[in-house]
């Protein structure tokens, strides 16, 4: 009878990350994808400049990510912005927690105990990412959008 090596699956046994190789469209598809989520729509000059890549190869890079809807161009104003499957991977990071599900009743209370705007925010590198919001009912009250970063 032999014995079957039962691991678990998804990484290789030697894995380690500082060795793993990448691959680099795949990090220049990704660079563009966060540059293009930390601003309100870029232009493909915009992005060349700020990626320090060639507009062509750009232009490749978003032509690829917009088949597959992590990217959309928005021809009225010339501009690139993050596609709708972009979104759902996202919303998919916080539906896999849960945490903004499980703490919004809790959120609630405390804003009506202090009468305070509730942010919930999860640590990312030494930033804050916000993830969740209770605004107060209050005319003057703070505001941060969902994924907005504070160090």
């Amino acid at each position: 009878m032999s014995t079957v090596d039962h691991r678990k699956r998804g990484r290789p046994r030697n894995f380690n990350p500082a060795k793993a190789g990448s691959i680099q469209a795949l990090d220049r598809g990704l660079a563009l994808l966060r540059l293009i989520s930390e601003a309100d729509g870029l232009t493909l000059t915009d992005l060349a400049q700020r990626s320090g890549l060639a507009p062509s190869t750009v232009h490749r890079l978003l032509f690829t990510l917009e088949a597959h809807r992590f990217a959309m161009h928005d021809e009225e104003r010339g501009l690139w912005l993050i596609g709708v499957d972009a979104f759902k991977t996202g919303m998919t990071f916080l539906r896999n927690r849960r945490l903004a599900g499980m703490g919004r009743e809790v959120m609630r209370q405390l804003m009506e105990q202090t009468g305070e705007t509730i942010n919930l925010g999860i640590e990312d590198n030494g930033e804050v990412v916000f993830i969740s919001q209770i605004e107060s009912h209050n005319t003057l009250r703070a505001f941060r959008p969902a994924s907005a970063r504070a160090a």
